[in-house]
């Protein structure tokens, strides 16, 4: 598809007799809330997996209930070629929010700001080593020796815990960016509830998001998300008050 459109990926699904999808939270939710999906028969769909963004409980269980497939989530990133994280199948239903094990022929800790690993259950910066993990930034040696360690760790700069079980959770840099576009997309499509239920994730996101002071080469990376922060909130103002003027006229409309 040049690009997404709902009824086309359904369409594709229905043709093709797909069994696995590779999608993203605004397409799980859409999936999850839009009446579209329901003109089309996507029961060959097994399984799905999602990555990006972290999908709520609530999301992954709206889904579930809907197309009775499961949803699993990765993590990963470009310099790490990419994936580092993956969900068991097994596991996909009893921990939700986790982004799953870490793959083979690699080492992962957290680290505080001391840069001292801490145990599990402890949050701190996600670090990770392994033959994946990319030599250097092309033409950017600064970049290149504030995000890798002399032993070879790459700096994620997401923050996050381990489990005692080995499960990796990871606040991710662009959770606030894709919450803010599913926002938008629940409000061209009118679907309240799900607006609703969005509108109380960044109190929650900003908690799980705490993290320790990082260190002076991070400020950079910091600032970003920072502004990032701040557009989502603005963001979030426009569409809590466009939703609000949407339900009132809706609710005005049915009074007369």
């Amino acid at each position: 598809m040049p690009k997404f459109e709902l009824k086309d990926f359904c369409s594709i699904i229905q043709e093709y007799k797909v069994t696995l999808a590779y999608i993203v939270p605004p397409i799980v939710l859409q999936l999850s809330k839009n009446p579209i999906v329901d003109n089309y028969d996507l029961s060959s769909l097994r399984m799905a997996s999602s990555g990006a963004a972290p999908l709520t409980k609530e999301l992954v269980e709206q889904f579930y209930a809907r197309l009775k497939v499961p949803v699993k989530q990765g993590y990963g990133m470009s310099e790490a070629s990419p994936t580092t994280h993956v969900q068991t199948w097994d596991t996909w239903q009893t921990t939700i929010g986790a982004v799953g094990m870490l793959l083979p022929n690699q080492i992962a800790k957290y680290i505080n700001e001391k840069e001292e690993e801490v145990p599990a259950g402890e949050t701190g910066e996600l670090w990770i080593k392994g033959p994946n993990i990319f030599q250097g930034y092309l033409n950017n040696p600064e970049g290149t020796k504030s995000s890798l360690t002399e032993d070879g760790y790459y700096k994620t700069g997401d923050v996050g815990f381990q489990d005692k079980d080995g499960n990796f959770y990871v606040s991710l840099p662009t959770n606030l960016k894709t919450m803010a576009h599913m926002l938008i997309v629940l409000t061209d499509y009118g679907q309240s509830e799900g607006i609703d239920q969005i509108l109380r994730l960044p109190s929650s996101t900003r908690r799980a998001r705490r993290r320790p002071p990082l260190p002076p080469t991070h400020r950079r990376r910091l600032r970003y998300r920072h502004l990032q922060q701040r557009a989502h909130d603005r963001a979030t103002t426009r569409l809590r008050r466009r939703h609000s003027r949407h339900r009132g006229e809706r609710c005005n409309g049915e009074g007369d």
